[in-house]
């Protein structure tokens, strides 16, 4: 007969009334009730699951065997230190608009070559071109290099030159993504221009002509498979911008999104959902499929210049007839202002970090939160500054005559 199993006794049972337990006590019963359930464990795995696989699926393309090899590659020629700054630039001539930081590097395209360096000032690349107006495009690890008014292109990275060739046309504009597809607008018989868009590659992944309007300015989505494209014409006699979004891997019929008469778009950002488009008069934010989003009017001050941070970007605007003072302005994805500031005089380049951004006027870089608008900082830039590049949000690279130098700002 097999023999019940009685409960042991309780501790708590001899208490007098008022005493309490000994520590510890009804431990077994009270760790009993607080056990979860296996099946929780088992969802939170699969969560964690899911998880990873969404994020391999959203980096797949950095993650292809080949770009983890050009990565490590990288990493070793990023080694090593160099003489430090200030660095020569040996005579040769520098446009402000070729010259950035990304990842905290520094890249230039003077007239006769395309340079990257390291905090250090070691050469990471150094390669000749003999373009007569290059315009240098910087993408991750990707950088296009196009002859303005020419047909020559080349793109790079630290490793290699990718691809050095000759459009089918006399280059408008172009733009690179990350990933090393890129695109280019041209001339085109009988048409206003032509967008051909290549794969990494430089397989022709499509094409399309503009028949109405003249492009004006190009900005590839992150994966290279859209583009916005801003375009120019006339309607009713008077200057009127378009805005165009292309889907490579779609074949439907294409027409403007939005028209905005009066404007010169110059220069757009774009997520391959939404745009920001910043023209001479105004900026403005679209969806891709042309609803309005938000826009910034000028009021009547002229586009001195401008850098896009990320889906945002910092402006710099000037009174026609009073070069007195200029203003510094910070917009968000909507085109709405988060942070702006007065600075003295004609500001002559911009530049943007983290939450700062860096105005170049007078020989001093100024800084500002892009949230607040709070001062954080000045540095002596030079006499002979030309053009900002924040390395970090305390530190700039900057543009001489003959050399670039690295400034702290406090």
């Amino acid at each position: 007969m097999r023999k019940s199993k009685s409960n042991p006794p309780d501790p708590r049972d001899d208490l007098l009334p008022g005493e309490l337990p000994p520590l510890g006590a009804g431990r077994e019963k009270r760790g009993k009730r607080r056990r979860h359930p296996k099946a929780i464990y088992r969802v939170i795995a699969v969560l964690l699951c899911c998880a990873a696989a969404l994020l391999i699926w959203m980096n797949r393309e950095a993650l292809k065997p080949q770009n983890l090899l050009e990565w490590v590659q990288t990493q070793f020629v990023g080694m090593g230190i160099g003489d430090g700054y200030p660095a020569s630039l040996n005579g040769e001539s520098v446009k402000p608009a070729n010259f950035c930081s990304v990842d905290r590097d520094l890249y230039l395209t003077s007239d006769t070559t395309i340079l990257c360096m390291n905090d250090t000032a070691k050469t990471l690349f150094s390669r000749m071109h003999n373009f007569a107006d290059p315009v240098m495009r910087v993408n991750g690890s990707r950088v296009l290099v196009y002859n303005r008014g020419g047909t020559g292109f080349r793109v790079e990275n630290q490793l290699r030159t990718l691809v050095s060739g000759e459009a089918e046309g006399t280059i408008y504009c172009g733009d690179v993504a990350s990933n090393g597809r890129y695109a280019l607008v041209t001339t085109a018989g009988g048409y206003c221009g032509q967008l051909t868009a290549y794969l990494s590659d430089n397989t022709v992944a499509f094409r399309y002509w503009f028949s109405d309007d003249y492009p004006t300015a190009i900005a590839l989505s992150p994966d290279g498979t859209k583009a916005a494209v801003a375009a120019v014409g006339a309607s009713e006699g008077t200057l009127e911008s378009v805005l165009y979004v292309l889907d490579f891997n779609s074949d439907a019929a294409v027409s403007p999104i939005a028209a905005y008469p009066d404007t010169y778009f110059s220069a757009l950002a774009f997520d391959g959902s939404n745009l920001l488009a910043v023209g001479d008069t105004q900026a403005v934010a679209l969806s891709a499929d042309g609803t309005e989003r938000g826009r910034y009017d000028y009021a009547g001050q002229s586009l001195q210049t401008y850098t896009f941070d990320g889906g945002k970007a910092v402006l710099a605007l000037g009174d026609f007839q009073n070069a007195t003072n200029s203003t510094l302005v910070h917009l968000d994805a909507n085109a709405s202002p988060t942070a702006s500031a007065t600075l003295p005089g004609e500001i002559a380049d911009v530049s943007c970090f983290g939450d700062a951004m860096a105005a170049l006027a007078g020989g001093t870089i100024s800084t500002y939160s892009c949230s607040s608008g709070t001062a954080l900082g000045t540095a002596d830039a030079g006499g002979d500054a030309r053009a900002i590049a924040l390395r970090t949000e305390g530190e700039a690279y900057v543009l001489g005559v003959s050399e670039v130098r690295r400034v702290p700002i406090s």
